[in-house]
């Protein structure tokens, strides 16, 4: 549904030109052809999986497999298709992962004892506040005053504007660009929380 998009013999022809370039390592024109298809890889993903990250990963792991198997796309009659079923295989395994995972974590959380559990709980609080700590110190000035007076001074974005000075748009661009560079930060430092509870 999202990636099914039927191209004019113009296009058709360009982009066997490309795939062709592609598969002599021609990085500019595997840019284009990231550049036509990680929108529509994207949408398609977050459809199913409603997780940004998730969509995020399954772009950059569907056109890591794209540059891996370079050398065959001259021999891909319908490329469209092709990546298509690629995503949407990647998409299907990073669900079962999630699922499985998912009753993992259920799994062992039913045998912990209370105890654990509690001792668990501090253990991520406090980790998960000294992660936020770390991931602030990434952003710039800007963006770290325009977040600590949403998210701890409770202002308006309307709010802080007028106390800097500043557009409403220039609020929202620097708290967009601060939650994105937290929330990658905290995304790169997940297996750190997951070492830090199998040692208990």
């Amino acid at each position: 549904m999202y990636l099914s998009c039927i191209l004019s013999d113009t296009s058709l022809y360009s982009e066997t030109k490309l795939l062709v370039q592609v598969s002599g390592g021609d990085e500019k024109a595997f840019r284009i052809i990231f550049d036509r298809y990680r929108k529509k890889i994207y949408s398609y993903t977050f459809h199913l999986t409603e997780s940004m990250q998730s969509a995020d990963d399954t772009v950059q792991e569907v056109f890591i497999k794209v540059w891996l198997e370079r050398k065959n796309l001259p021999d891909i009659s319908n490329f469209n298709a092709w990546i298509h079923t690629l995503a949407r295989h990647t998409v299907f395994n990073t669900l079962k992962k999630l699922a499985r995972e998912k009753e993992n974590n259920a799994r062992l959380q039913t045998q912990a004892t209370p105890l654990q559990q509690t001792a668990d709980t501090i253990l991520l609080d406090k980790e998960n506040q000294r992660m936020l700590g770390l991931a602030l110190e990434q952003l710039t000035p800007q963006q770290l005053q325009v977040y600590r007076l949403s998210r701890e001074a409770g202002l308006t974005q309307e709010q802080i504007a007028t106390q800097l000075g500043i557009s409403l748009n220039t609020v929202k661009s620097h708290m967009v660009s601060a939650l994105h560079t937290i929330r990658e930060y905290l995304d790169a430092h997940t297996l750190v929380l997951m070492l830090l509870l199998a040692c208990i």
